[in-house]
């Protein structure tokens, strides 16, 4: 692949999503395209002390939550809008992306839900701090309500690849500058670091992606903790049953803000 990413200039592709999505009412259709069979939602791991993955099950279990379909975190965590201490003491999960893990379980699964996996549609939402501005000087840009995303081409086995390159990016390249210093440093003596842990690989997910068939879509809501499918049932069936993914059945009404979670307490 191309480094640093281009956007593509063809941004009618995304035209069909933009009219079969329902606005941005906070309900799974304002997510993904009307129209499919079935939805599921895969929910974004939370994090634990050390920078633990933690699920959603096992944070609910700690708090004594209930954890289904339409839940939300702050609830299930037991997250207060007081500054009383929360219930459950980790990170929120990420908003907007899945993990690595994730999306290497979820391609694997979509690639043998399509005939056209070989060219596959992504978006990227415009606001991510560390894209070029150049590509805000001139790339154009897929335009729906609230939202504003880059387009980019590839294939499916390719989206892990992309969305570690996204996460990459640093906006634009420094300029130019002297990799060493002119003057001459103090000697010091040399003391070898100590070992590290390897760095976790970050990922970026599209915010939208789709084949050329159209035969299912993903979309990851810049501000919800989950990432929402569209597809048949058979693919649907095999999301929320991977050991490797999280995930509910929804429907396409279904209300993912906080409002949606009327099981457990409201935060």
């Amino acid at each position: 692949m191309v480094w640093p990413p281009v956007p593509d200039a063809r941004v009618e592709r995304a035209d069909w999503v933009t009219d079969s999505l329902a606005g941005l009412n906070g309900r799974v259709e304002s997510v993904v395209p009307r129209g499919y069979p079935a939805y599921a939602r895969i929910l974004h791991p939370a994090e634990g002390s050390g920078g633990a993955r933690v699920t959603w099950g096992e944070v609910a279990a700690s708090t004594g939550r209930e954890l289904h379909p339409l839940a939300q975190f702050t609830s299930v965590a037991g997250r207060r809008a007081s500054p009383a201490p929360a219930e459950w003491a980790g990170r929120n999960p990420k908003e907007g992306t899945l993990d690595v893990d994730q999306l290497r379980a979820l391609s694997r699964i979509l690639s043998d839900h399509t005939a056209a996996g070989d060219r596959c549609w992504l978006t990227v939402w415009e606001g991510w701090g560390n894209l070029p501005s150049r590509w805000r000087q001139t790339a154009p840009r897929v335009v729906q309500p609230y939202r504003a995303y880059y387009l980019f081409e590839r294939r499916v086995d390719e989206v892990v690849e992309f969305a570690v390159e996204i996460a990459r990016l640093h906006g634009d390249p420094p300029s130019s500058r002297p990799l060493t210093s002119t003057s001459a440093a103090p000697p010091t003596s040399i003391v070898p670091d100590p070992p590290r842990q390897p760095a976790p690989i970050r990922a970026q997910s599209p915010s939208q992606w789709w084949p050329q068939d159209r035969g299912w879509f993903v979309g990851s809501e810049i501000d919800f903790d989950s990432t929402l499918v569209g597809g048949s049932e058979s693919l649907v069936e095999q999301i929320v049953t991977d050991p490797h993914l999280e995930a509910f059945r929804v429907s396409r009404r279904g209300n993912l803000t906080h409002l949606g979670d009327t099981v457990n307490p409201r935060s």
